[in-house]
């Protein structure tokens, strides 16, 4: 009975991830300026979360290449949106972070799509909200309980 139930986990899940995948880029793109790409919005958005960080720390999380990540950030380094610094404790590391062009556009860039994300939902009833948000809460426990949620858990 459990693998049965795995298995439709498995099934369910890999159904379901393409599509809010496909939605959250078709989203992106209708909010988002056509100079900059979706891995753009992506770093972005990884450093307003993880302030400066090593580029290869970006690159890793968000599985982009170093070859690709040395092209992304001297764009984004060239509009103004992120600067390289040296690390603090070992010179030999080069951080990225936001600059307050780019902390400004980033908080721009999700409002708009927290806007659209509102507007598309807003059809929903009540209940059909409260549901949702309960099924959201509910991924993100489980995703944390298979330390699928991108953040290191304690371990006991």
């Amino acid at each position: 009975m459990r693998d049965q139930k795995l298995d439709a986990v498995s099934e369910s899940f890999l159904k379901v991830f393409p599509v809010v995948i496909k939605y959250f880029i078709l989203l992106g793109d209708q909010v988002s300026e056509p100079n900059y790409s979706y891995q753009d919005y992506q770093i972005l958005h990884a450093l307003k979360d993880m302030g400066e960080v090593p580029i290869s720390t970006v690159g890793n999380i968000l599985l982009i290449s170093k070859s690709r990540m040395t092209v992304l950030v001297d764009k984004l380094i060239d509009h103004g949106l992120i600067e390289r610094y040296p690390d603090k404790k070992d010179r030999r590391i080069i951080n990225i972070g936001l600059t307050e062009n780019g902390r400004e556009f980033t908080f721009h860039h999700k409002e708009k799509l927290k806007s659209d994300v509102s507007e598309k939902f807003s059809g929903l009833s009540d209940e059909e909200l409260e549901q949702f948000l309960k099924s959201i809460a509910n991924f993100q426990e489980v995703m944390a309980k298979t330390n699928m949620d991108g953040k290191e858990r304690d371990k006991k």
